[in-house]
C-alpha cells in the first residue's frame, strides 16, 4: 500500500496490483487489503505522526546530523482534503465574479480561484484535470510535541479553499520539519552560513520531487469521489530572510543584503 500511496496510483491500477500479488503469492491468507480503496481509507485513518512521517539525514557539520522530518507529500494532501470543513468548501473550477448592480460589469477577486492566473492555469491543463493550487508557508518555531525543538516547519495548504477557510488550523497540514542547529558558535560561522543555503535547497527538493516528477493525473478522493487534478505549486510564503535563504542560488556568506529587490522584479514578471 505504501507504494500506491507514494506513487499516487488510482485505485482501478491499484487493484490490478494487488490482484497479481495475491494470484502469484504463495501466502494462505492474503496480507493485502481486499482493495485498493480500503487500503487507503485505513491508512487515511491513521494519525499517529510516528508512522506517517518520514526521517532522513540531510547533511552533517561539526558533528550535528541535520535531519528532515517530512511526510509524502501526496499523503498530505490526502489528510488535508479529508477534514471536512476543508472537502465542505473546497472548489474545482475557477469562476469569473463580476460586480452585477453596475453598467460596466466590474471584475471581482476576493477567492484565489477568481482571479487570472487561476484561469488562465485551467486553459492549458490536461484533460480531464482539475487544477489543485499548493500554497506552502514556513518559519521557525518551537514545537513543544517533540521536546521543545526549535526548527523551520513546512506547512501546506490549498488555494482551493475560500480565505477564510484558508485561515482555519484544520485547513493546514504539516509537510515537514527542518530541526535547528543550537549552538551560537556554529551558527555564526561563515561555513555554516554558506552550508545552510544547500540544505535549505536539498529539504524542499525532497518533500517537492514527487509533485514535480509528477504533477498531472494525481487522484485524490473528496468527499468520497475519486477525482483526477493537476498540482501547481502558486504561493511560498514566509519572512524575507527565510524566503531569501530558500530562493537564492548564490550569496555570500557574510552578505547583507538581501534578494527582495530581485523576488519583487521577479513576481512582477509573473503577474
Amino acid at each position: 500500500m505504501e507504494l500506491i500511496v507514494e506513487g499516487n496510483i488510482s485505485n482501478k491500477i491499484g487493484n490490478k496490483i494487488i490482484k497479481f500479488f495475491n494470484r502469484h503469492s504463495n501466502l494462505e491468507k492474503s496480507l493485502l487489503p481486499k482493495s485498493t480503496k480500503n487500503g487507503k481509507d485505513y491508512l487515511n485513518q491513521i494519525n499517529s505522526s510516528s508512522i506517517d512521517f518520514k526521517e532522513k539525514s540531510v547533511a552533517n557539520y561539526a558533528g550535528v546530523d541535520f535531519k528532515l522530518y517530512y511526510r509524502l507529500i501526496f499523503y498530505a494532501i490526502q489528510i488535508l482534503i479529508q477534514q471536512p470543513k476543508v472537502a465542505d468548501n473546497f472548489v474545482h473550477k475557477g469562476v469569473v465574479k463580476v460586480l452585477q448592480d453596475t453598467e460596466s460589469k466590474i471584475r471581482i477577486y476576493r477567492k484565489p480561484y477568481e482571479c487570472d492566473w487561476w484561469l488562465e492555469t485551467e486553459k492549458f491543463l490536461p484533460p480531464m484535470n482539475n487544477l489543485l493550487s499548493i500554497i506552502l508557508y514556513s518559519d521557525a518555531t518551537t514545537f513543544d510535541g517533540i521536546g521543545k525543538t526549535s526548527g523551520h516547519p513546512v506547512f501546506l495548504t490549498l488555494e482551493n479553499l475560500p480565505n477564510q477557510i484558508q485561515n482555519s488550523p484544520e485547513s493546514n497540514v504539516l509537510l515537514g520539519f527542518l530541526s535547528k542547529i543550537q549552538d551560537s558558535r556554529v551558527k555564526t560561522s561563515e561555513a555554516f552560513q554558506a552550508l545552510q543555503r544547500e540544505i535549505f535547497h536539498k529539504c524542499f527538493n525532497i518533500m517537492l520531487r514527487p509533485i514535480l516528477e509528477k504533477s498531472d493525473g494525481l487522484y485524490f478522493r473528496i468527499k468520497g469521489r475519486e477525482m483526477m487534478f493537476a498540482a501547481r505549486i502558486s504561493f511560498f510564503i514566509a519572512n524575507m530572510l527565510k524566503a531569501d535563504n530558500i530562493t537564492t542560488t548564490y550569496k555570500l556568506a557574510r552578505t547583507l543584503q538581501n534578494t527582495m529587490p530581485y523576488l519583487y522584479g521577479f513576481t512582477k514578471r509573473l503577474e
